[in-house]
């Protein structure tokens, strides 16, 4: 991943872990999506996802999208003290 790639990411991270410590650590799919917009964020599920086998968060079955079936479930921070500039 080149250096710029990667900064993108790390902001992305920043502001998905913010958002839940903001929330108290847990928020709807629907909320994060809608989130995600506000940052022009196109790759939030596979952001959520290499969060999520990172062990940084947590959320039912391996992958979340942006649909009605899946904008209740919750996703929960784990590792509260989660810095993606300090990987």
């Amino acid at each position: 991943m080149s250096d710029e790639a990667k900064l993108i990411s790390n902001n992305h991270k920043k502001w998905i872990v913010d958002l839940l410590r903001e929330n108290n650590n847990e928020v709807t799919t629907e909320l994060m999506y809608l989130e995600g917009e506000k940052h022009h964020c196109d790759s939030l599920g596979a952001l959520l996802r290499s969060l999520k086998n990172s062990k940084v968060i947590d959320f039912p079955g391996l992958f979340l999208f942006d649909r009605d079936e899946d904008k209740q479930k919750i996703i929960k921070l784990l590792k509260e003290d989660y810095d993606p500039f300090a990987e």
